[in-house]
């Protein structure tokens, strides 16, 4: 009897651990699409930014189309909980195409501090982005958002960049 009721006890346990999971991928679902939207939204973009460094380059695949990368580094400013989203063109949001991101849907947070890197401890030295598109003439619409130290401001930055042809 003792070992049934350890059993249930464990399924029950088991039950609610993947209800967390499943509730906490449906929450990054939300911001995902939320950040989409705000990108299409916006009327205004930033070609560069004082806080760090933002460039994009686009070159031929072998197997054909193309792969367009986003670099994202030298912090200038303490950068915490860095979330990013790359949109190509201004495609409406669509379930069947994940775009480049970070710090949205996959696992962890990540930080860029100015002079430093450590990635055992999430701290990065810059981010890169990669994707993949049929098209060679690209404009990348790119959200970039952070919080101070403290964790009590928020910031986002909105980018339009075309890529440059990688060498």
């Amino acid at each position: 009897m003792k070992k049934i009721g350890l059993l249930v006890l464990v399924l029950l346990v088991l039950q609610g651990c993947t209800s967390n999971s499943a509730a906490l991928y449906e929450e990054k679902v939300k911001l995902y699409k939320s950040y989409w939207s705000s990108i299409l939204d916006q009327n205004k973009y930033q070609k560069s930014s004082s806080n760090f460094s933002i460039k994009a380059a686009i070159a031929p695949l072998e197997t054909g189309g193309f792969e367009y990368t986003v670099i994202l580094d030298n912090a200038r400013v303490a950068m915490y909980d860095v979330e990013i989203l790359v949109l190509e063109n201004d495609d409406a949001y669509h379930e069947d195409k994940m775009m480049p991101n970070s710090g949205i849907l996959n696992e962890g947070v990540y930080h860029l501090i100015p002079n430093q890197s450590r990635t055992d401890q999430e701290y990065q030295s810059g981010f890169r982005l990669v994707g993949k598109s049929d098209e060679e003439d690209l404009t990348l619409h790119i959200l970039v958002s952070w919080k101070n130290f403290s964790r009590n401001a928020s910031f986002k930055e909105y980018f339009e960049i075309k890529p440059s042809k990688a060498e």
